[in-house]
């Protein structure tokens, strides 16, 4: 889901749905489109700045994500390859899999993160969402790639592939409630580091 389209019009029915998932909806409100109005003018500044060198903004960006998916398959053609998995046992005593395939050759090394064995969403806040569980493989994924890379969901991310089941605890769909974006999250990205640990101490 994009909050803005291609053509830079804002999608008043996603920023809707945040807005109504929120506590405090009008500062929520107004912090995204305070964000937007930032990236709006910064996007406007770099690509006027490009523009005084001779340079345009469409084909830098695409270079960036170019290098860093490159490096990003450059690193992961060193891992050793296999599968690896592991168990996470939550403080309320749910559990669930993590299994890691790392695929080092055949001219696209990649890394595959799914989690299984995910119980069904509950009507408690330990849920949380898909993206807050594709956060914490990514979070995990960058680390061992390269810590210090900057990070770009276009290049750097593009040789990770995640998969969730839906309607999970790692994956919560309305009406459930959801915690504070941390505790599950943080279970998934431990999940993550224990799969790995054998193969990439």
């Amino acid at each position: 889901m994009k909050v803005v389209r291609g053509g830079g019009e804002v999608d008043s029915d996603i920023i809707g749905m945040v807005v109504e998932n929120s506590r405090v909806p009008d500062v929520v409100e107004g912090d995204i489109m305070a964000m937007i109005a930032s990236l709006r003018k910064g996007a406007s500044r770099l690509s006027g700045l490009l523009r005084s060198k001779g340079f345009e903004f469409g084909p830098m960006s695409s270079e960036v994500m170019r290098r860093s998916e490159e490096m990003a398959r450059q690193r992961i053609a060193t891992f050793p390859q296999g599968t690896y998995t592991s168990r996470e046992v939550l403080d309320n005593g749910m559990e669930f899999g993590c299994t890691v395939r790392i695929r080092p050759g055949g001219g696209e090394p990649r890394v595959e993160v799914e989690f299984t064995g995910v119980p069904p969403q509950v009507m408690e806040s330990i849920n949380t969402t898909l993206p807050g569980a594709v956060s914490a493989a990514r979070s995990v994924y960058v680390a061992v790639v390269d810590p210090h890379a900057d990070y770009n969901q276009g290049g750097l991310v593009r040789p990770l592939d995640i998969r969730v089941p839906r309607s999970t605890i790692l994956s919560a769909e309305k009406p459930a409630p959801v915690g504070v974006y941390w505790e599950t999250t943080t279970y998934a990205a431990d999940a993550v580091w224990k799969a790995l640990a054998p193969g990439i101490p």
